[in-house]
Protein backbone atom coordinates (compact mmCIF):
# COMPACT_ATOMS: atom_id res chain seq x y z
CA UNK A 1 0.00 0.00 0.00
CA UNK A 2 3.14 2.26 1.12
CA UNK A 3 3.99 1.46 -2.75
CA UNK A 4 0.99 2.55 -4.14
CA UNK A 5 1.07 6.28 -2.40
CA UNK A 6 4.48 6.47 -3.74
CA UNK A 7 4.85 6.74 -7.45
CA UNK A 8 8.68 7.02 -8.46
CA UNK A 9 7.75 7.32 -11.93
CA UNK A 10 5.54 10.85 -11.07
CA UNK A 11 2.15 9.06 -13.21
CA UNK A 12 0.09 11.11 -9.92
CA UNK A 13 1.09 14.88 -10.97
CA UNK A 14 0.65 13.78 -14.45
CA UNK A 15 -3.19 14.27 -14.21
CA UNK A 16 -3.35 17.71 -13.16
CA UNK A 17 -0.47 19.01 -15.64
CA UNK A 18 -2.53 17.72 -18.24
CA UNK A 19 -5.31 19.82 -16.77
CA UNK A 20 -3.35 22.94 -16.67
CA UNK A 21 -2.17 22.41 -20.31
CA UNK A 22 -5.84 21.60 -21.65
CA UNK A 23 -6.93 24.80 -19.27
CA UNK A 24 -4.02 27.12 -21.15
CA UNK A 25 -5.30 26.03 -24.71
CA UNK A 26 -9.00 26.43 -23.49
CA UNK A 27 -8.19 29.83 -22.71
CA UNK A 28 -6.23 30.70 -25.70
CA UNK A 29 -9.03 29.57 -27.99
CA UNK A 30 -11.37 32.04 -26.32
CA UNK A 31 -8.89 34.83 -26.63
CA UNK A 32 -8.52 34.22 -30.33
CA UNK A 33 -12.07 34.17 -30.66
CA UNK A 34 -12.70 37.33 -28.69
CA UNK A 35 -10.07 38.88 -30.90
CA UNK A 36 -11.38 37.99 -33.99
CA UNK A 37 -15.01 38.86 -32.99
CA UNK A 38 -13.74 42.39 -31.76
CA UNK A 39 -12.17 42.54 -35.70
CA UNK A 40 -14.92 41.51 -37.38
CA UNK A 41 -17.14 43.92 -35.35
CA UNK A 42 -14.60 46.66 -36.21
CA UNK A 43 -14.47 45.87 -39.91
CA UNK A 44 -18.30 46.24 -39.94
CA UNK A 45 -18.28 49.56 -38.17
CA UNK A 46 -15.69 50.94 -40.26
CA UNK A 47 -17.58 49.58 -43.49
CA UNK A 48 -20.94 50.87 -42.48
CA UNK A 49 -19.98 53.72 -41.12
CA UNK A 50 -18.74 54.94 -44.92
CA UNK A 51 -22.71 54.36 -45.78
CA UNK A 52 -23.39 56.27 -42.75
CA UNK A 53 -21.21 58.96 -44.52
CA UNK A 54 -22.86 58.94 -47.82
CA UNK A 55 -26.35 58.57 -46.18
CA UNK A 56 -25.77 61.58 -43.74
CA UNK A 57 -24.55 63.59 -46.84
CA UNK A 58 -27.19 63.31 -48.90
CA UNK A 59 -29.69 64.20 -46.00
CA UNK A 60 -27.65 67.12 -45.59
CA UNK A 61 -27.89 68.32 -48.86
CA UNK A 62 -32.09 67.36 -49.17
CA UNK A 63 -32.28 69.79 -45.88
CA UNK A 64 -30.46 72.47 -47.38
CA UNK A 65 -32.37 72.12 -50.68
CA UNK A 66 -35.46 72.43 -48.70
CA UNK A 67 -34.54 75.66 -46.97
CA UNK A 68 -33.81 76.90 -49.86
CA UNK A 69 -37.26 76.12 -51.59
CA UNK A 70 -38.55 77.45 -48.05
CA UNK A 71 -36.69 81.28 -48.50
CA UNK A 72 -37.38 81.09 -51.67
CA UNK A 73 -41.34 80.99 -51.08
CA UNK A 74 -41.37 83.44 -48.29
CA UNK A 75 -42.59 86.26 -49.49
CA UNK A 76 -40.26 89.29 -49.80
CA UNK A 77 -41.13 92.60 -47.55
CA UNK A 78 -40.49 95.82 -49.37
CA UNK A 79 -40.62 99.29 -47.30
CA UNK A 80 -41.89 102.33 -48.08
CA UNK A 81 -40.38 105.50 -46.52
CA UNK A 82 -42.99 107.74 -45.24
CA UNK A 83 -41.73 111.79 -45.93
CA UNK A 84 -39.97 113.25 -42.43
CA UNK A 85 -42.52 114.85 -39.86
CA UNK A 86 -42.16 117.60 -37.70
CA UNK A 87 -45.38 118.23 -35.32
CA UNK A 88 -45.92 120.44 -32.15
CA UNK A 89 -46.56 118.07 -28.89
CA UNK A 90 -49.34 118.82 -26.78
CA UNK A 91 -47.87 121.05 -24.00
CA UNK A 92 -49.72 122.48 -20.36
CA UNK A 93 -47.13 125.11 -20.25
CA UNK A 94 -45.71 128.00 -22.63
CA UNK A 95 -42.57 125.96 -24.03
CA UNK A 96 -43.01 124.79 -27.16
CA UNK A 97 -42.35 121.06 -27.73
CA UNK A 98 -41.50 119.05 -31.16
CA UNK A 99 -41.55 115.61 -32.47
CA UNK A 100 -39.68 114.91 -35.51
CA UNK A 101 -40.42 111.21 -36.73
CA UNK A 102 -38.74 109.14 -39.73
CA UNK A 103 -39.82 105.73 -40.54
CA UNK A 104 -40.47 103.16 -43.00
CA UNK A 105 -43.78 100.91 -43.38
CA UNK A 106 -43.27 97.76 -44.69
CA UNK A 107 -45.49 95.57 -46.74
CA UNK A 108 -45.87 92.48 -48.62
CA UNK A 109 -45.48 92.88 -52.22
CA UNK A 110 -44.65 95.33 -54.49
CA UNK A 111 -48.37 95.60 -55.66
CA UNK A 112 -49.22 96.52 -51.84
CA UNK A 113 -46.19 99.23 -52.09
CA UNK A 114 -47.76 100.85 -55.24
CA UNK A 115 -51.12 100.93 -53.34
CA UNK A 116 -50.14 102.55 -50.33
CA UNK A 117 -48.21 104.99 -52.55
CA UNK A 118 -51.12 106.46 -53.91
CA UNK A 119 -52.78 106.57 -50.33
CA UNK A 120 -49.89 108.14 -48.65
CA UNK A 121 -51.02 111.76 -48.14
CA UNK A 122 -54.09 109.79 -46.18
CA UNK A 123 -51.79 107.99 -44.17
CA UNK A 124 -49.48 111.13 -43.10
CA UNK A 125 -52.85 112.52 -42.03
CA UNK A 126 -53.66 110.24 -40.01
CA UNK A 127 -49.93 110.10 -38.11
CA UNK A 128 -50.31 114.42 -38.11
CA UNK A 129 -53.50 114.04 -36.28
CA UNK A 130 -52.73 111.44 -33.66
CA UNK A 131 -49.14 112.37 -33.04
CA UNK A 132 -49.76 116.45 -32.42
CA UNK A 133 -52.26 114.85 -29.02
CA UNK A 134 -48.81 113.32 -27.56
CA UNK A 135 -46.90 114.98 -24.68
CA UNK A 136 -43.64 114.58 -24.53
CA UNK A 137 -43.92 112.55 -21.54
CA UNK A 138 -46.09 109.81 -23.75
CA UNK A 139 -42.50 109.12 -25.20
CA UNK A 140 -40.14 109.44 -22.42
CA UNK A 141 -39.51 105.37 -21.61
CA UNK A 142 -39.27 102.50 -24.20
CA UNK A 143 -42.76 101.65 -23.13
CA UNK A 144 -43.77 105.21 -24.81
CA UNK A 145 -42.33 104.63 -28.13
CA UNK A 146 -43.33 101.00 -28.26
CA UNK A 147 -47.57 101.75 -27.90
CA UNK A 148 -46.32 105.09 -30.69
CA UNK A 149 -45.35 102.22 -32.61
CA UNK A 150 -48.33 100.39 -32.21
CA UNK A 151 -50.43 103.59 -32.23
CA UNK A 152 -48.97 104.20 -35.78
CA UNK A 153 -49.23 100.52 -37.27
CA UNK A 154 -52.96 100.83 -36.56
CA UNK A 155 -53.63 104.09 -38.08
CA UNK A 156 -51.05 102.86 -41.23
CA UNK A 157 -53.10 100.06 -41.75
CA UNK A 158 -56.37 101.62 -40.97
CA UNK A 159 -55.68 104.31 -43.71
CA UNK A 160 -53.85 101.82 -46.83
CA UNK A 161 -57.15 99.53 -46.27
CA UNK A 162 -57.04 96.68 -47.97
CA UNK A 163 -53.35 97.14 -48.17
CA UNK A 164 -51.88 95.27 -45.40
CA UNK A 165 -49.38 97.05 -43.58
CA UNK A 166 -47.42 94.41 -41.75
CA UNK A 167 -45.11 96.81 -39.80
CA UNK A 168 -43.39 100.65 -38.58
CA UNK A 169 -39.81 100.93 -39.24
CA UNK A 170 -38.23 103.81 -37.15
CA UNK A 171 -35.49 105.48 -38.21
CA UNK A 172 -35.69 108.35 -36.41
CA UNK A 173 -37.50 109.83 -33.47
CA UNK A 174 -36.61 113.13 -32.13
CA UNK A 175 -38.39 115.05 -28.98
CA UNK A 176 -37.20 118.47 -28.80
Amino acid sequence: MAEENQNPEGNGDEGSEEKKGSSKILLIAILAVVLLGGAAGAAFFFISSGDDEAVALEAEAAAAAEAEAVVEEEPQAHFMEVPEILVNLASSGTASRYLKLKVNLEVGSEEDMMKLERVMPRVIDDFQVYLRQLRAEDLSASSGVYRLKEALLLRASQAAHPVKVTDVLFKEILVQ
